[in-house]
């Protein structure tokens, strides 16, 4: 089976949030040190994917069949949403972030994935078949 990953970390427009809580309190950003987690979390991504696809700091799409085929080729057979959650567990423990994640069966459902993952609670995982 050919298991496409989308990874993305989805945020509300700043005048939408601000409306929604008003008492919102915005802190300015850190470039560098998103970068630097935006790195620990692709190195994660790397194990997955070598050849992972970066949409942007926040945001990548990994095909994952070649990492489920060698743990079935070494007898540890894992689904694709066990080897997400394994990702994401891991994306957590070394950067206390949660991710959330779409697995489909093939890439062309990269933009449905957007879509449903924006209307979707975030820190999950979301599979389609």
């Amino acid at each position: 089976m050919n298991e496409k990953l989308i990874m993305q970390e989805l945020v509300i427009p700043t005048p939408q949030a601000k409306k929604l809580c008003p008492e919102l309190v915005i802190v300015p950003t850190n470039f560098p040190k998103y970068t630097e987690v935006s790195r620990q979390v692709q190195k994660v991504f790397a194990d997955y994917d070598p050849e992972f696809s970066a949409a942007s700091l926040d945001e990548a799409y990994l095909d994952i069949t070649n990492f489920l085929d060698a743990r079935r080729d070494a007898g540890m057979e894992m689904t694709a949403s066990e080897a997400v959650e394994e990702m994401r567990r891991r994306i957590f423990e070394s950067t206390q972030l949660t991710a959330s994640a779409g697995i489909a069966p093939n890439g062309s459902l990269k933009m449905l994935f957007q879509i449903f993952l924006y209307l979707s609670l975030t820190n999950k995982n979301v599979l389609l078949k």
